[in-house]
């Protein structure tokens, strides 16, 4: 019995073999046997008519199906893959595939240099570029022809081939819509993208459909960031993987309060689009937003904007709206809790402010902010701008939880336009309205040693010159040597590139003496990249007796720097501007 059973399976592997040798032809060689000479190409040329027509969906990279653009062939390289550089080719009997000029290498594919493909049958000839590259692919194709342009939703049909080792299934299909998205990267000709993935359900109903994309969490709803400001394509990738690293779990409730990206390279109905992030954002699913309980449900805000809040913490507006409400909660309620929060920071009680601050979640928050010079972040007026953060319920008081967003003003850069190293490694950056300020602001020395604390726990760990050394060694390999930076550059010349020969030389080199500085100097305040903000006398009158001073009473400005009395609308009203 078993002797048949083997017998069978031996027979249906067989005929499953011949069956792809009736559909190829036997035409299954390695690259290297298919490499000929420049004279064996003027042979095939020249008895045979250029035909741009010729059916290539048959066409197999390993077993593997390559993606296309314009006149370019893209062949993704499985990690690790001892025949990488020699895959073997296979085409449907009435094809033969040739390559030429250049081969497969590790310079070859860093510099971009292309091996030349030719198709062809007994009467005609099909030339193409062969793209071999490190990175996944991405294949979009929206109904209108071409990426978004705005932010209304287009529909496509996505293909993501995953080239990671030991993956069960390469290539994952999904329908989907997206749009523009981003603030200063809206505007730029690179389009960075919003995407929701879905599917049809079987009532031809559309519906979400979550799935993994290269090992991330499964969900439907991702980033296509462009980069296309950053010199060097590395900011929000190293941005993101330090703030996972080192705040990863590090909460009163144990929250992974982090997201991830992935490089890729996207091509857009048959066009190439150049190198890419895929990723998400903190979003509901980072904070577990729970709305149901009715009293306490979790509030959950973005803050786009960092302006003046003066007028929302007096309570003379019901909405700040900078800071846009996520949640699917009361928005009054919402809005409220929001204001006693910050009143809360802006006030003087260490003791009321510590009800508000989740204390490890906050530590991190504000070395990060300094770590990665990220002075987006802190803004002129107070509080944050390009954070997410969700209150939560815990031991019978809302706490805040950040997550900070968007890195690409910081390391050497000071614009979003993408200012290469105007800044320098001695420069900090200091949260000035979160719980460590408010101790500072009252005297209390003793958070020093906590966040010396926990800086050199980090700096053993997950911020050791070792680590952060392999973090950009990584994002190096990805961005330069997988041939896309340089392809990146082709597609968008009028974009922000850095000589691809230095790779991320001056990135390391900025960031080890970043962190030199750091060593001695984390909590040096004498030479900052940000201005510190002072609360004005007004809001802490407000805070501490509830009175509403008027501009012109005398103490309404008292102990305001002169710089930041220019940013205040009613100091214009005052000295008649």
């Amino acid at each position: 019995m078993k002797r048949r059973i083997l017998v069978g399976v031996i027979l249906a592997i067989s005929l499953i073999l011949l069956g792809s040798l009736l559909c190829f032809g036997g035409a299954s060689s390695r690259f290297e046997k298919l490499y000929v000479s420049d004279e064996e190409i003027d042979t095939i040329k020249s008895s045979r008519e250029i035909n741009n027509d010729i059916d290539l969906s048959s066409l197999r990279f390993n077993g593997n199906t390559p993606f296309f653009a314009g006149d370019s062939v893209y062949y993704s390289i499985i990690e690790d893959d001892k025949f990488a550089f020699n895959p073997i080719i296979n085409i449907e009997s009435s094809l033969k595939v040739a390559f030429f000029e250049n081969g497969i290498s590790e310079e070859n594919i860093a510099n971009n240099v292309q091996p030349k493909m030719i198709v062809y049958n007994s009467s005609s000839y099909k030339e193409l570029n062969l793209v071999v590259t490190t990175l996944p692919l991405i294949s979009m194709d929206f109904e209108s022809g071409k990426m978004p342009s705005d932010r209304n939703d287009e529909d496509f049909k996505m293909k993501l081939f995953d080239n990671r080792k030991n993956v069960y299934k390469r290539m994952i299909v999904s329908d989907g819509d997206a749009h523009r998205r981003g603030g200063v990267s809206y505007g730029a000709p690179k389009a960075s993208l919003a995407i929701d993935l879905t599917e049809e359900s079987v009532g031809n109903n559309t519906r979400s459909n979550s799935i993994s994309i290269l090992g991330m969490e499964e969900r439907s709803d991702y980033v296509l960031h462009a980069m296309y400001y950053d010199f060097e394509k590395v900011r929000d990738y190293f941005g993101a993987t330090l703030w996972r690293e080192m705040s990863q779990g590090r909460n009163s409730l144990g929250l992974d309060l982090s997201y991830d990206w992935r490089y890729v390279e996207v091509i857009a109905n048959g066009e190439y689009q150049g190198l890419y992030m895929i990723g998400y954002k903190p979003d509901k699913d980072v904070f577990e937003v729970d709305t149901t309980d009715p009293e306490h449900p979790d509030i959950y805000f973005k803050a786009a904007e960092g302006e003046d809040f003066s007028d929302f913490i007096l309570g003379r507006t019901d909405i700040l709206s900078q800071y846009e409400l996520k949640s699917d909660t009361d928005i009054k309620f919402s809005y409220d809790v929001l204001r006693e929060y910050m009143r809360a920071l802006y006030g003087s009680d260490p003791a009321k402010a510590l009800e508000w601050t989740d204390y490890e979640n906050a530590i991190d928050f504000r070395l990060f902010a300094n770590i990665t010079q990220n002075d987006d972040i802190p803004r002129p007026l107070g509080m944050y701008k390009n954070t997410y953060f969700c209150f939560k319920w815990v031991n019978g008081h809302y706490k805040a939880f950040f997550v900070p967003w968007d890195h690409d003003i910081g390391m050497g850069t000071t614009s979003p336009s993408g200012v290469a190293y105007n800044r320098q490694p001695e420069q900090n950056v200091v949260l000035s309205t979160d719980y460590i300020s408010l101790l500072k602001r009252n005297g209390n020395t003793e958070i020093d040693s906590s966040l010396w604390g926990r800086y050199w726990d980090l700096r053993r760990s997950v911020l050791s010159s070792d680590h952060i050394n392999s973090i950009i060694d990584e994002a190096e390999a990805k961005i330069f040597d997988s041939g896309a930076f340089a392809r990146d550059l082709v597609a968008w010349p009028q974009g922000n590139h850095i000589d691809a020969a230095q790779k991320l030389s001056l990135f390391r080199d900025f960031a080890n003496k970043r962190f030199t500085y750091l060593d001695s100097n984390l909590l040096n305040e004498e030479n900052l990249a940000s201005c510190v903000y002072t609360i004005p006398n007004y809001i802490t009158v407000f805070l501490e007796t509830g009175e509403i001073l008027s501009p012109e009473d005398p103490e309404y400005y008292e102990k305001l720097p002169e710089e930041e009395l220019e940013q205040d609308s009613d100091y214009y009203e005052v000295v008649g501007f």
